[in-house]
This record gives C-alpha cells, sequence and structure tokens, in this order.
C-alpha cells in the first residue's frame, strides 16, 4: 500500500503453487496464465481454501491457470502414452477423449433377484446395500427411517400424481437422474439430495429409500475425487461404473413392477453429465429426459454434458492434451486481424457445434428446419448470408473494395467478385432442404481457409451484440440467429442455460489453451460468481500475489495482474491508477456495492493515517470475491476504511 521504491530482489518472496517447470531445453520461469470457466450463481468450495496468508484466498469458478511438468510424451500424442510416469496426484488430470461416449458395460448380477420382489430394505438387511440413511429425531427421540419393505407405497405415491388438469389420476413414473457428487458428498448447485450414493470403489449406499419414503425422482449420485471430471480418471473406475449398471437395472425392474406403463414408455432417465454408457442405457430401455431439443444435434447435446462434469468438480488440473480433446482440430493458422478474443470465441463455438473429428472442415448435418449446417462451425444459410452483407461488396460486388479487404486480411488471397456469387449460391442451397451438399461441394466453394475468415468476421459481430457474453454469443450461433434476435423465452430455458452455461466453460478453457503449451496442465477451481473475463482477472491477480507475498508493493502487483489482458498501469503511486483506468475504453467505472470477480478498486489518501498508503500513496487491488482482495499479498477486502474515497473499475473487452 506504499510508492514502490527499489527492488524487489532483495525482498523475500514466497512462492505459493506459481512455479512453472518445462521439459528438457526449456529455462525455469514464473508465469501464470490464467483463465476462468463460470458458472453464474453456484457455490463453491476448494481444496486449498485458506492455503495462503490474509484468511485464505478467495476461489474462483473454474480459475484455470497453467501448471508446466515435465512430459514424457509430446503434444498430440494419445492420452495415456505418459501415463506410466505420472505420480498418483497427476493422473486424476488425465482424462479420455471426451468426444466419445463412455466404454460399453455389461450388467453383471452383482445385484442378487433384480426382479421387483426384493425392496431397497430387503437389499439392506442382505448387506447388498450399504445403510447410510440419517437418524430423524421427534420430540427429543432419535429413530431411524422406516425399515419395512413398502413397495404398494411406492406403486400408489400420490405424490408422483399427473395434472390433475390432464384427467389421468395414475401415479407419474418418477425420473432416474444420475448425477455426480463431490470428493465431500457434497451437492452442486441446483442438484437433489440423493437416494443412492455409487462409492469411488462400487460400494452402493442408500441415503434415503424412496419406496419406504417417497419424495420424487430416484437420484443416484456419483462419488468422485476433487478435481475428477471424467469417471475414468478413478483408478477404480470399472467397479463404479459396473455398480452403475447393475443398480440401475434393479431400479428398471422396480419401476416396471410398480408403473407397467414403463415396459413400453421406457425408464425416465435424466443424465445431465453423460454418466451413463449408452450400453446401459439401452439395456434398461432408458427414456432420456434431458435431451437438450430438436435445435441442437446428439453431438451438442454430448459436448455440453461433457463441459457440464465441471459442475461441482472443486479443484483440479487437466492436461494441455485432455483439454484439446474438448475441441475439434483447428487446421488453419490464426489469421491476420484475428484477435485472441476471436479465436476463443470461435473455439467455444466449434467445441458446441462438434464437427467431425477426423475432418472438421467437411463436416455437413441436418438442421431442425431442413437446412444444413456445415464445417468447423457449423455455418448455415444465415451465417454466411450474414457474413457477406457485413462486406458492403455493393450489387455487383465492387472488385476493388474485394482488393482492399484481401489486404486487411478480411477476405482470402484469390477470392473475387465471381467468388461472391458462388458463395452466396451455396449459401442458398444450405438453406434448401432438398439440396444435396457434398464434402467435395465444401471444399470447392467454402474451404477451410474461408470458413476460418467467415467465423472470424461474425465473432466480432457476435461479440458487440452479447456485450461480450461468450454464452448467449454462442446459444445464438447454434440456433442460426443474430443476439438480438433470441427471445427472453430461448435464453431462460432449461435447454438454453445449459448452452450458455457449457458455452462460459469452453469459452474460458479455449483462452486458458492460448496459454499454454504442450506439457502444460491446466488448473480449474469451480465455483464462485462472474464473468469469464473477469475471474479470469481475478485468478491472474490471486497467483500474481501469493507469488510475490509482500507487503507494500500494491501496485506492481496489480500491474504485473492485468499486463496479460492488454490493461497497462504507469507510475508508481496506487491513487494514479484511477484516472488511468476512468480513460480507458476498455473498462467501466462502477458501483463499489456491485463489485464482482476481477473488478479493481482504487483507493485515494486520505493524507494521514497508520500507513504510507492512507497518508499519501493510495492502494489498489484486485477484487477476487467472498471479501477478499489481491495486490502484492491476498487479505481481506479494504472497503475504503482509512481512505480519502474509493473508485471501482470494470474491465469489460
Amino acid at each position: 500500500m506504499t510508492r514502490e521504491v527499489g527492488s524487489s530482489e532483495g525482498r523475500d518472496t514466497v512462492h505459493h503453487r506459481s512455479h512453472i517447470s518445462h521439459g528438457d531445453g526449456h529455462h525455469a520461469m514464473h508465469r501464470e496464465a490464467v483463465a476462468a470457466l463460470s458458472s453464474p450463481g453456484e457455490s463453491y468450495k476448494s481444496a486449498d481454501a485458506g492455503a495462503s496468508d490474509g484468511g485464505g484466498a478467495a476461489l474462483h469458478p473454474f480459475a484455470i491457470s497453467d501448471r508446466r511438468r515435465k512430459s514424457s510424451h509430446p503434444a498430440g500424442a494419445g492420452a495415456g502414452a505418459g501415463a506410466a510416469t505420472e505420480t498418483a496426484s497427476e493422473s486424476r488430470g488425465r482424462v479420455e477423449d471426451p468426444r466419445y461416449n463412455l466404454p460399453d458395460l455389461k450388467i453383471s448380477g452383482f445385484i442378487p433377484a433384480r426382479d421387483a420382489t426384493n425392496s431397497v430394505s430387503s437389499l439392506i438387511e442382505r448387506g447388498v446395500f450399504h445403510d447410510a440413511r440419517p437418524a430423524e429425531t421427534h420430540q427429543g427421540q432419535t429413530e431411524t427411517y422406516q425399515r419395512t419393505a413398502a413397495p404398494e407405497r411406492f406403486a400408489a405415491d400420490t405424490s408422483r400424481m399427473r395434472d390433475a388438469g390432464s384427467g389421468d389420476t395414475r401415479a407419474k413414473q418418477p425420473e432416474i437422474v444420475v448425477q455426480y457428487g463431490d470428493a465431500q458428498g457434497q451437492n452442486g448447485s441446483g442438484q437433489q439430495s440423493p437416494d443412492f450414493v455409487i462409492r469411488k470403489d462400487g460400494t452402493i449406499e442408500v441415503h434415503r429409500d424412496f419406496e419406504a419414503n417417497p419424495h420424487g425422482n430416484i437420484v443416484v449420485q456419483m462419488e468422485r475425487s476433487e478435481g475428477q471430471v471424467d469417471p475414468r480418471q478413478n483408478p477404480e473406475y470399472a467397479r463404479q461404473m459396473q455398480a452403475q449398471a447393475d443398480l440401475l437395472k434393479y431400479l428398471q425392474g422396480r419401476i416396471h413392477s410398480a408403473y407397467p406403463e414403463a415396459r413400453t414408455d421406457g425408464v425416465a432417465l435424466h443424465d445431465e453429465q453423460n454418466l451413463v454408457p449408452e450400453s446401459v442405457q439401452k439395456s434398461i430401455g432408458a427414456r432420456k429426459t434431458d435431451s437438450l431439443g430438436k435445435d441442437f444435434s446428439p453431438e451438442t447435446q454430448h459436448a455440453v454434458e461433457n463441459l457440464g462434469r465441471f459442475k461441482g468438480a472443486g479443484h483440479g488440473s487437466i492436461s494441455r492434451h485432455a483439454a484439446d480433446g474438448y475441441f475439434p482440430q483447428r487446421e488453419v493458422p490464426i489469421q491476420k486481424g484475428e484477435t485472441n478474443s476471436a479465436a476463443a470465441f470461435k473455439d467455444t463455438v466449434a467445441a458446441l457445434f462438434q464437427a467431425d473429428k477426423d475432418h472438421p472442415y467437411e463436416t455437413i448435418r441436418r438442421t431442425s428446419d431442413g437446412g444444413h449446417a456445415v464445417g468447423r462451425y457449423g455455418l448455415t444459410k444465415h451465417h454466411i448470408s450474414n457474413w457477406l452483407a457485413g462486406l458492403n461488396l455493393g450489387e455487383p460486388p465492387d472488385p476493388a473494395k474485394i482488393a482492399e479487404l484481401i489486404k486487411q486480411g478480411k477476405l482470402p488471397e484469390g477470392f473475387t467478385a465471381e467468388s461472391v456469387q458462388r458463395l452466396q449460391n451455396l449459401a442458398n442451397r444450405l438453406g434448401d432442404g432438398n439440396s444435396n451438399i457434398t464434402a467435395d461441394e465444401l471444399k470447392s466453394e467454402l474451404p477451410k481457409e474461408l470458413q476460418e475468415r467467415i467465423a472470424t468476421g461474425l465473432s466480432k459481430q457476435y461479440a458487440e451484440e452479447s456485450h461480450g457474453d461468450s454464452g448467449t454469443a454462442a446459444l445464438a450461433w447454434l440456433k442460426g440467429k443474430r443476439v438480438g434476435e433470441l427471445t427472453q423465452e430461448e435464453q431462460n430455458d432449461p435447454s438454453g442455460m445449459q448452452i450458455k452455461d457449457a458455452a462460459q466453460k469452453a469459452y474460458s478453457l479455449a483462452t486458458a489453451r492460448q496459454m499454454s503449451q504442450a506439457g502444460d496442465r491446466i488448473e480449474f477451481k469451480d465455483g464462485g460468481d462472474g464473468s469469464p473475463l473477469g475471474i479470469q482477472i481475478a485468478s491472474r491477480a490471486q497467483h500474481v500475489a501469493e507469488s510475490m507475498g509482500s507487503v507494500g508493493y500494491c501496485k506492481r502487483g496489480v500491474r504485473q495482474a492485468l499486463e496479460p489482458f492488454g490493461i497497462h498501469l504507469q507510475g508508481s503511486y496506487a491513487k494514479d491508477s484511477a484516472e488511468q483506468l476512468a480513460r480507458n475504453p476498455r473498462v467501466q467505472e462502477i458501483s463499489t456495492s456491485d463489485l464482482r470477480p476481477g473488478d479493481v478498486l482504487v483507493h485515494q489518501p486520505a493524507g494521514y493515517g497508520r500507513t504510507i498508503g492512507q497518508r499519501y500513496a493510495g492502494h489498489i487491488a484486485v477484487y477476487l470475491g467472498k471479501g477478499q482482495e489481491a495486490s502484492d499479498h491476498v487479505q481481506h477486502l479494504i472497503k475504503g476504511q482509512g481512505y480519502g474515497g474509493t473508485r471501482a473499475f470494470r474491465i469489460v473487452s
């Protein structure tokens, strides 16, 4: 909180989790490249909360930072290539290619007599299920939940009645909900309390007897370690997944006995995190109830589900190679005029569209309106026509304007007025459900270089219209609309919310990849609130502060935190930063009562006080969330007490 004087070289610096070591041929260095996978409104917790000074650093939703460690396999090698040399702690970060479903499993017969004649309570008594039900207290007396089998109560459960207006008074079949838990068994935001918990070793616990105490859906929770985002990261994966398959088969039998219509309608299964292999779904006759709807492809459904596994994952890391698996391969280098944010948004769209792995730029899919979405980014008639209109080439296209746009990098070399007409013709055919689009046609009329140009041009438009909200922008893109054309219903219905949440995660993961290299580990922390950019800034500031671990160099710490984001603070006194931030067009001044992670607080000196900062230097810090701030160290948030006024700023682009 004082003026920066002298050199930091003579000061003891405490390094917390910020040392990055390269493989052979690289120099050791200190660097924290940070991104954020934000999931607004989710509560958070982390394994290393409180690890730093000042009462513990605030941890942010899916804050991602590079961790460079020696790797035994080069970038692009198989995920298991270096597994033999990984430590036990590092093995948690290995994630198989998330673009594929989990391996098929067979029903093993682990649970005896799964024919609906054995109630949950009877299987508890026989030791097949472990009893983990809590005790209830009534008038000072502790008693256990009802232990007797009650299949008739399950079948006649009136809490599951269909809508009264439908005239159908039959009991409604419950859904089987399969969800991830965390290492402490805490449920994430919006999760239902479990009836069953399948431990990592395959042990099945009963936490509520859905038959004796009916309450709605049947919730099966999969235990996971802190930071686990793939079932295959569990060393006892096979046992846990086999237990899941057996339990779901048992539940199918119980539901069939109580709800005969399930034999023909199917067993309702809600699996938002893609935890149930397709073979098991088929075995139990599952009817998925968590579909995103007709506007989105099965590939997008799986992408959203796999990104949803980060929810509630806590603190962990994945390898750069594993992170790459969330994105179809890009085969064209960064182009002239393509910013990092544009590249990250393009990768976000690509991650959600999920083009074909082997030939992403020749992908051809039908859309819900009968048209086509093609290439790495799912370009439609709407996208191409919109992009062409934005070029303002005139009618007929002006060759001079085309030449100028080629020079600016907005059009590829060799693009002509004839190219414009051919591209518009292709766009019209993409919108025609009777057209037969071929891969050869895409290679000729919409080559990968042109696909990248179109996506780059549109990314700026979508960013401006969404005010930098990657989630809303991606939702509009996938629906083939401009941002302003989205309805409130489309944005706020369950499908829209899932898409936006997954897009924010993908955007921040894409940003982290930009800041990383082959062999890096990408660290994430789930929970908290804030925008993706704000959480990136907060996470970077936290790591810088923990690395410095000093007192008296607040301006230096914040300067180092903001520089990777293109915000350059000048001078030595913290108080001077307020006017610099206020003049920056990328920064918005906000109320101090509306702080979010990543916001910057500048306190003006009071002219008197205990510290130099209060007397004449001022103080500057980045808000981390949860009452914490970071400058050259992490501490509880200073709200202006002892200073002569406080201004708050938010970096918005």
